[in-house]
């Protein structure tokens, strides 16, 4: 399935091979559309997939995400799917090994209510980006469950999908899943041990 993701697009340098600059970033928007593609969020995708649509999703819910793409994909009446770290919302990345001493924020509540009127979704990351695949059931539902509530109390919005920290998952995190009330799940790579084709 044809799912692009990104993280950062920022300008400032960072020594993660996730960062795109602004102008990158619009370059291939405005390349992909010349070549006849259609970008959308991760539900329209799943509910009317056509041969050259793509779901446009970011992980982690930087701020720079409705700093710098939100103004180039609103220009192009584009929407797309964040998946945030609940617990992180409004703040820096604390989580995030630190190259550098490099800190980047994460968008704030206000910011992503913007993006969902604008027809954007927000998903789950997570609540504080751990990796799912190493926890006890008890606090993979913990992460699972409170990131879940807390976007949807926030944003008024449902959650349905995670995309899993790390790419890590595996069936019993899957199970959590299921259990939490999720209906899907992504990973950025094929290395994910999916049960289901949803997860």
């Amino acid at each position: 399935m044809p799912i692009l993701a990104y993280h950062m697009v920022e300008p400032s340098f960072d020594l993660a091979i996730t960062r795109v600059r602004p102008r990158q970033f619009q370059r291939q928007i405005e390349q992909s559309l010349q070549h006849g593609f259609k970008f959308c969020t991760l539900q329209d995708y799943l509910q009317a997939p056509t041969l050259n649509s793509i779901a446009l999703t970011f992980d982690d819910g930087y701020a720079s995400i409705y700093q710098n793409a939100f103004p180039i994909l609103h220009s192009y009446g584009i929407p797309a799917t964040v998946f945030v770290i609940a617990g992180y919302v409004g703040q820096y990345d604390q989580w995030d090994i630190n190259f550098g001493g490099f800190r980047f924020a994460h968008a704030r509540w206000q910011e992503l209510e913007r993006l969902c009127q604008a027809g954007w979704e927000i998903e789950s990351h997570a609540l504080s980006h751990l990796d799912l695949s190493k926890l006890d059931k008890p606090g993979c539902m913990k992460e699972l469950e409170l990131s879940k509530a807390l976007i949807e109390r926030r944003l008024g919005t449902s959650v349905r999908y995670i995309s899993f920290p790390f790419g890590n998952t595996d069936q019993r995190v899957i199970d959590c899943c299921m259990q939490a009330g999720y209906e899907g799940g992504v990973v950025m790579s094929g290395q994910g041990k999916a049960g289901t084709n949803r997860f």
